[in-house]
C-alpha cells in the first residue's frame, strides 16, 4: 500500500496488517497527536494520551504504541485505544529508531549513543546492546526477529569525502544471547518478512532478499520491490512490514527533501555554506 504523506512524518503498520499508526504533521508538540487508521479506510482516529508524541511502533500483539515524547525526552507506551501514557525509560539525546521486539524488549538508538539499546517494554532502566565507539560509525534501525533470538540494524558510516554524499549503510545481526555481530551485507533500514526475506532500503528504493533469522546470512540475489520510497536519515526508508507481510511506504524522493545550508544576514542576503545537500528535517521511526 502506497501512500502520499507529510515529508519526515513516520509510519507503522500493525502485526495483522490492519492498522496504520502515524504523527500528525503540526509544529506545535502540545497540538501533535499520533492518529491510527485501519488501512482499508480513509478517516483516522487521534489516540488519546500521546499528545507530543512521534516515532510510533506497534507491540507484538497490536494492542499497544510505544513512541517518543519529544517534550519530557522519555519514552512511553500507550493503548491504541487511548488513555494515560505510561513511561517506559528516560532517554539521553532524542529518539533516532526504535522496534518493539518480540520477546516485549524495545530496542532503540538515539542521538546521544552510538550503539543500539534496550529497555523491557514493562519500563526500566535501558541497558547497552551494542557498542561503536567510532564518532564515524553509529548504530541504527533496528529490527527484532521472531522468537526474540536477535535483532537486525544497520551500521551507518559517515562519509569520508563528498564523491559519497550518501555515506555507507551495511546491515547486520547481533545475537541476543552471545552480543556477536555478524556483518550481513550492504543497504539500511532491514524489516524482516514472514516470506523468508528481509526488506531494505538503497538508492530511494526497496529491496528483498532471502534470509533465514535461525541462521541469520543473506540467501541469493536482492531483488527489487518498489521505487520512489520516502528518504529519511541513515539511508533509511519511511516504509513499514507487517508480520504478515503487508507493506506500508511513503511516496517520494531524497531530491525533494535535500536542502543546502546557507547564511541569511539581516539584510535578506545568502550566502552558501561549505554544506554537502542533505535530508532535513526528517523524522526517524
Amino acid at each position: 500500500v502506497a501512500f502520499e504523506w507529510t515529508p519526515g512524518k513516520s509510519l507503522a503498520i500493525s502485526p495483522d496488517g490492519t492498522r496504520i499508526v502515524y504523527g500528525s504533521s503540526n509544529p506545535a508538540p502540545l497540538e501533535r497527536l499520533l492518529y491510527l487508521r485501519p488501512v482499508n479506510q480513509i478517516e483516522a482516529t487521534p489516540i488519546r494520551g500521546t499528545e507530543g508524541g512521534s516515532y510510533p511502533v506497534f507491540s507484538p500483539n497490536g494492542e499497544s504504541i510505544a513512541f517518543f515524547d519529544e517534550a519530557n525526552s522519555a519514552m512511553k507506551r500507550v493503548s491504541v485505544l487511548g488513555g494515560p501514557a505510561a513511561n517506559v525509560t528516560r532517554l539521553s539525546g532524542s529518539l533516532m529508531a526504535m522496534n518493539w521486539a518480540s520477546d516485549d524488549v524495545i530496542v532503540f538508538s538515539t542521538s546521544e549513543s552510538h550503539g543500539l539499546r534496550r529497555v523491557p517494554a514493562v519500563g526500566g532502566v535501558s541497558q547497552p546492546l551494542t557498542t561503536e565507539n567510532s564518532s564515524q560509525t553509529l548504530h541504527t534501525w533496528p529490527q527484532g526477529l521472531p522468537g526474540g533470538t536477535g535483532v537486525l540494524f544497520t551500521v551507518w558510516t559517515r562519509p569520508a569525502s563528498t564523491e559519497r554524499v550518501q555515506g555507507l549503510g551495511r546491515i547486520a545481526h547481533v545475537s541476543l544471547a552471545t552480543g556477536q555481530v555478524i556483518d550481513l551485507g550492504p543497504g539500511s533500514h532491514p524489516q524482516y518478512s514472514p516470506t523468508g526475506h528481509v526488506i531494505y532500503s538503497a538508492g530511494g528504493a526497496l529491496w528483498a532478499v532471502g534470509f533465514d533469522p535461525h541462521r541469520p546470512a543473506f540467501k541469493g540475489d536482492p531483488i527489487p520491490v518498489v521505487e520512489g520510497v520516502q528518504p529519511k536519515q541513515f539511508g533509511g526508508g519511511n516504509f513499514s512490514v507487517s508480520g504478515n507481510g503487508s507493506l506500508v511506504y511513503v511516496s517520494g524522493s531524497r531530491a525533494a527533501l535535500e536542502r543546502t545550508l546557507v547564511w541569511v544576514d539581516r539584510t535578506g542576503r545568502e550566502e552558501a555554506r561549505d554544506a554537502l545537500p542533505a535530508v532535513q528535517g526528517g523524522g526517524v521511526g
